[in-house]
């Protein structure tokens, strides 16, 4: 099990079990702790489902066995798969003072004919490497 599985796994089990404690002891907390709390776990969860995925897809890229799915996506979703791919790390951006910044050019074609999956994990990869790699009051800028 690799660093980038572990990370957020560790997350999840030590946040909930800190909540689960807090509630059978009965100790409350604030709206806005349950709230990042929770945040925490979701982007965990979702930061740990899309490195699952990814590695599954490229054991079966490996065992020739991957069944390629092309379809067409305009120009105007894409800006909401990179929003979808890229919200896992809005609180780490947040809490780095990391700008993220989409912006559509006309040298995007109308439509885009992809591997939904495959173009997911890729832009994942990246989004995941910007985030950890940037340097704090940074930028990501997706094109």
């Amino acid at each position: 099990m690799s660093h980038e599985q572990l990370t957020p796994l560790n997350a999840i089990l030590n946040l909930s079990e800190y909540h689960l404690k807090g509630l059978r002891e009965e100790k409350f907390f604030s709206a806005g702790e349950q709230k990042r709390y929770m945040e925490i776990i979701w982007s965990s969860a979702k930061i740990l489902e899309y490195g699952t995925k990814s590695q599954l897809s490229q054991l079966q890229l490996q065992a020739n066995i991957y069944e390629f799915n092309q379809e067409a996506t305009s120009r105007d979703s894409l800006k909401g798969l990179v929003e979808k791919v890229a919200a896992p790390f809005r609180l780490s951006m947040l809490e780095h003072g990391i700008e993220l910044e989409i912006v559509q050019t006309a040298s995007v074609p109308p439509s885009l004919n992809h591997d939904r999956k495959l173009y997911e994990e890729c832009l994942f990869n990246i989004m995941q490497n910007a985030t950890k790699f940037n340097k704090r009051g940074g930028q990501i800028k997706v094109i």
